[in-house]
């Protein structure tokens, strides 16, 4: 970008020291030669904004002395002291215009996170006994991120899947169906099973009778191919399995879980009750699943 302005590249032996300051010398910045040049400046904006914001801004990074720690001439026909810094002509306003430039220019915004169109409320028992004290975990959910998933993952919540086996489907009395340490916390092993039995009439030339099978009890309301752009970036992210036909849920205890964003879609985020989430990554496994029964004792929109 310097040279497209005509400017003469910094001198490689001008190494800076952390105690120097920056000092502008008003006589020696030529504006009509910047005026002259500004179409060229429109071209290489955005290069050198980000260049010279980095260089102004970098303790102890600026061309401060001259060669051989002598002091300029420059620098002695106006009173500056030795190891400041005297930027001629170009070099001045630019650096003049770097330290002015805001942090927005050059650093790109974080994307906000969506806004969550219910929360529910679980209460969580470790280990058995209705004495065992219940804690509070609280989800939000981005509805209208994944809108199918979202409506199983509600549909759970309320026992309220209009299916065949919408019986079943509920999240209160659930077990932790997995833990993955430092990956994911997987409900749901489902108080009634996570089949349904159904009892079918079989015709045969021998007789007629009733055969019990077994299906899933997700339907086919609950397939999707849904995406969004939501990763499994902060602890407590909380997905479902991409393509539906499940009412699983995971949760993250930890941040950056990027192996989770091939195979699950974010749905919502924990609000409260990390330190549950938390203390359930540290159980010890037996066979896959946390030493003690992890139960919902209730569930529940808010």
């Amino acid at each position: 970008a310097s040279r497209a302005l005509g400017a003469q590249p910094a001198p490689r032996a001008l190494v800076g020291r952390p105690s120097c300051s920056l000092r502008l010398v008003p006589e020696m910045a030529p504006l009509r030669s910047l005026r002259r040049r500004g179409a060229h400046l429109a071209a290489a904006g955005v290069a050198l904004a980000t260049a010279l914001s980095a260089l102004a801004g970098a303790r102890g990074a600026a061309w401060l002395q001259p060669p051989n720690g002598q002091p300029s001439t420059t620098a002695q026909s106006t009173g500056t002291q030795e190891g400041q810094l005297v930027l001629p002509g170009r070099r001045a306003a630019f650096a003049a215009a770097g330290l002015a430039l805001p942090l927005s220019t050059v650093m790109p915004a974080v994307a906000a996170e969506p806004s969550f169109t219910k929360t529910a409320r679980f209460e969580v028992q470790f280990g058995k006994g209705n004495a065992v004290k219940k804690r509070k975990l609280v989800i939000g959910i981005y509805g209208d991120e994944a809108p199918i998933l979202s409506r199983s993952f509600v549909h759970a919540v309320e026992n309220t899947y209009p299916g065949e086996a919408g019986r079943q489907v509920r999240y209160r009395f659930a077990d932790v169906k997995s833990l993955e340490t430092d990956k994911a916390i997987t409900w749901a092993d489902f108080e009634e099973g996570n089949l349904y039995y159904k009892a079918v009439q079989e015709f045969d030339s021998r007789w007629i009778g009733n055969k019990v099978v077994k299906l899933p009890l997700a339907g086919d309301d609950t397939i999707t191919e849904e995406r969004n752009g939501l990763r499994h970036d902060l602890a407590g992210r909380v997905s479902m399995r991409m393509g539906g036909n499940s009412f699983d849920f995971s949760v993250t205890p930890v941040a950056n879980v990027a192996s989770l964003d091939a195979t699950n879609v974010v749905i919502g985020q924990v609000l409260e009750g990390m330190d549950v989430i938390e203390d359930i990554n540290k159980m010890r496994l037996v066979g896959g699943k946390p030493s003690k029964k992890v139960r919902f004792y209730s569930s529940t929109l808010i």
